[in-house]
């Protein structure tokens, strides 16, 4: 079913038909709701900690779809992690305008290069099938006005921040 949302949303987003219903939602429900579904599209697997800073404004989103884009996201990260464990940062950045949820790797594989290329649909030899749901992640984040951001070195933890106005 995942599939088949993401391919129709796809579409959707590159004919600039996709609808998106905003409303006033708190930071740590449309985290919490990402995170359930990210456990569902990997099914369990992989150790999964999330940090909340005090006080989060609420944003103005459609939860539905930025809840699944960052679930994406997350799902990758635990793929990824190959037993190691995944955290999920949500705190204010850029003086209180915008709210960012970190998706740590951690010392996964994750080559940071290759990541930002999935983000940017560029196909690369090793992940072509991840290129679709990242891709409309970050064209979703896009849509909200927000952006997707991809840090770190090889060897090194690879974190992406999704950002997103308040």
């Amino acid at each position: 079913m995942a599939l088949i949302e993401t391919i129709l949303d796809a579409a959707r987003v590159e004919a600039g038909q996709l609808s998106l219903v905003k409303k006033r939602t708190s930071v740590a429900g449309l985290v919490y709701l990402a995170t359930q579904r990210a456990r569902e599209l990997v099914g369990g697997a992989g150790e999964l900690r999330i940090e909340m800073a005090e006080g989060m404004p609420a944003v103005t989103v459609d939860a539905n779809h930025v809840s699944r884009a960052i679930a994406v996201v997350v799902a990758h990260a635990l793929r990824s992690a190959s037993g190691r464990g995944v955290a999920v940062r949500a705190s204010v950045a850029a003086g209180g305008k915008q709210v960012r949820v970190e998706i740590d790797h951690g010392e996964a594989q994750t080559d940071p290069t290759e990541l930002r290329a999935l983000f940017t649909q560029q196909q690369t030899s090793r992940a072509k099938g991840l290129t679709l749901g990242l891709s409309l992640a970050r064209s979703i984040v896009e849509m909200h006005g927000g952006s997707i951001e991809v840090t770190g070195a090889t060897g090194e933890s690879t974190v992406v921040s999704t950002l997103l106005p308040v």
